[in-house]
């Protein structure tokens, strides 16, 4: 049922065999849908199979869930656009994909799940490392414009010591 609702896109590296961490790649506003090559191939996620990162990451899975309405993730459960004022009507379906995927396969240690996006999927990326807090080892959210106000103290404290690449 999620595979069919998200239309996930993931790949694993062949030349390693350790217990992997999969980078979970979130698009932007214009990589929605039902077509997965448009949410992997419009913001170079295919640079996350590249041998250069592969390597660098001994290895690791790669997975590219695809919002499937157009507009993507920040959307609340009335269809308004939200930059973390309301949480994402995605928030629990898009981390139950995730975590259903590290479970499913033995050799990825989920200890070490790192989550990036771009624009929206910046947003996104925010929305499930704040409410999912201690799950994920590290992000990297590109251009996003998740409001900062929306985040409590405690979220604050939390991002004071987690791994963020922006």
């Amino acid at each position: 049922e999620l595979q069919e609702l998200y239309h996930p896109w993931h790949c694993r590296h062949a030349h390693y065999d350790d217990r992997i961490h999969p980078p979970s790649a979130q698009h932007g506003a214009g990589e929605g849908g039902t077509n997965p090559e448009i949410a992997y191939l419009g913001n170079k996620v295919t640079s996350l199979i590249s041998d250069e990162f592969q390597s660098n990451f001994q290895g690791a899975y790669v997975l590219v869930p695809q919002c499937p309405e157009g507009y993507g993730w920040p959307v609340d459960k009335d269809g308004n656009y939200t930059s973390g004022a309301t949480p994402s009507k995605w928030r629990e379906s898009l981390f139950e994909l995730i975590d259903n995927y590290v479970t499913s396969r033995p050799d990825i240690d989920a200890n070490r799940i790192i989550i990036g996006g771009c624009s929206n999927g910046g947003n996104m990326v925010y929305d499930m490392v704040l409410s999912h807090m201690g799950y994920f080892a590290a992000a990297f959210p590109m251009c996003h414009e998740f409001d900062i106000n929306t985040v409590t103290d405690e979220q604050l404290n939390y991002l004071k010591t987690f791994p963020v690449w922006s």
